[in-house]
């Protein structure tokens, strides 16, 4: 029995607390979340919280005053310290100074106090780390305005195993902007191949359903992906460890044959993938499908180019940019078409050519990436969605309707669902690019 169809609203939640990147302080408005359009509303008692409007100046006062109190009365800026620091303050005067520490939903409930936070672990393997965090925080407060060191790691390890990276999930708002806590979807483990995925309004963050998700106990049988899908196993259960301290056995890390073919060569007898084993470098003598002898010369290429990309930031000759474009030619006849830095590449170039107006190669490398974000993402996640609706935009530039309206349309099906038709991303955002390359029928 299913509980959830595809695109259907598993569950919806307000954030606990937040905090907004330095950088997007005087764009993002700190009460509604939304861009600020002309000068900003400033608090008028510790002049670092802005608003976009008097009116969102007045509803975030409740939530602002206890903090505000504390940034008056600090012994230095706490501004400059690490936003991850400022959240935990930010927590740890809710905790202090709110009764409301738990919401309600759905047929249960989620307290700040049941939130996991791994202390133990974290004491353990970061224990210098986190007691320069501390030391930093303790020297800009009062003794009286700050949580105890036991305090202060359980906060810190809750903002690490159960916070979200705040989107605005509009093509004008791409980059992350700051870092919430949200208490219901709190619940919902990991998988590699997720069910369900989240979409933010606002402050509002909602869990959509990507697949039928079955009947039973929502933490049991809803799953999110806290990982990049495409990453390859160790990879990703790296970060699971680091982080979250769990391994993840979902089907996607049990497939070790699709795993292998995340780092490969293009075999030049068999043209299939022929996997490379990037740890250790240790060249294996036959193709894995036609047993025909590896070219050292091709190896040899691959591990060059391998190291050259994932140093690219490094790099003092190009920059990377002009690298990625340079590489995605080193690459094509060396590289398999699933090997996942050849693709991410690929679509970096992709991006940058949709950026500077060149529809063309857009084109080009847009449609070799997406067969393999499709294999890698599934064929109907947002990410696939996004790469049709770029390749959409090449083909409208180079006024080829029809190939335009095939990947609009595409697209279509996907954004209907997620993140839905009421989304003002569907009907502002994409619709208008629909409109603009696609006639009426």
């Amino acid at each position: 029995m299913v509980m959830f169809s595809r695109g259907d609203i598993v569950m919806k939640s307000k954030p606990f607390s937040f905090i907004i990147l330095q950088k997007f302080r005087k764009e993002i408005c700190q009460f509604c979340w939304e861009k600020i359009s002309g000068e900003c509303v400033e608090c008028g008692d510790c002049y670092r919280v802005y608003y976009c409007s008097k009116e969102c100046l007045g509803a975030g006062t409740t939530e602002h005053s206890q903090e505000c109190k504390v940034y008056q009365s600090a012994v230095s800026s706490l501004f400059s310290l690490p936003e991850q620091l400022q959240l935990v303050l930010r927590l740890w005067i809710k905790s202090k100074s709110s009764d409301d520490l738990s919401e309600e939903g759905y047929g249960f409930s989620r307290d700040w106090k049941d939130l996991m936070d791994h202390a133990s672990e974290l004491a353990t393997d970061s224990q210098e780390f986190i007691t320069k965090q501390y030391d930093l925080l303790k020297g800009s407060l009062h003794s009286d305005s700050i949580p105890s060191e036991e305090e202060f790691l359980s906060i810190y390890g809750k903002i690490l195993t159960n916070s979200f990276s705040l989107r605005s999930d509009r093509f004008s708002r791409p980059e992350p902007f700051g870092t919430g806590i949200y208490l219901l979807p709190s619940i919902l483990d990991h998988s590699c191949v997720p069910n369900c995925t989240v979409v933010f309004r606002g402050r509002e963050l909602t869990v959509i359903a990507t697949e039928d998700v079955p009947e039973g106990p929502l933490a049991e049988v809803a799953r999110i992906s806290y990982v990049n899908s495409m990453d390859d196993t160790k990879t990703r259960q790296l970060q699971q460890k680091a982080i979250w301290y769990f391994r993840c056995d979902c089907t996607l890390c049990e497939d070790t044959s699709l795993d292998e073919m995340k780092h490969s060569l293009h075999c030049d007898d068999c043209g299939q993938p022929c996997p490379v084993n990037v740890q250790t470098w240790r060249k294996a003598e036959k193709c894995s499908n036609c047993n025909s002898p590896i070219n050292a010369e091709k190896f040899s290429r691959y591990q060059y180019l391998y190291g050259l990309l994932e140093r690219g930031a490094d790099n003092e000759e190009m920059n990377y940019e002009e690298l990625c474009e340079w590489a995605v030619g080193e690459m094509e006849e060396v590289f398999s078409e699933r090997d996942i830095l050849y693709i991410k590449t690929l679509h970096y170039v992709h991006t940058a050519c949709v950026k500077s107006n060149r529809s063309t190669a857009g084109i080009c490398y847009g449609e070799r990436v997406l067969p393999m974000f499709e294999l890698y993402y599934g064929e109907t996640t947002g990410v696939v969605a996004a790469l049709l609706t770029s390749l959409g935009i090449c083909y409208g530039e180079e006024d080829n309707e029809e190939m335009a309206s095939l990947y609009l349309d595409k697209a279509d099906e996907i954004y209907r669902m997620i993140p839905g038709e009421k989304h003002p991303f569907y009907h502002e955002d994409f619709k208008k690019i629909y409109n603009t390359y696609v006639s009426e029928t």
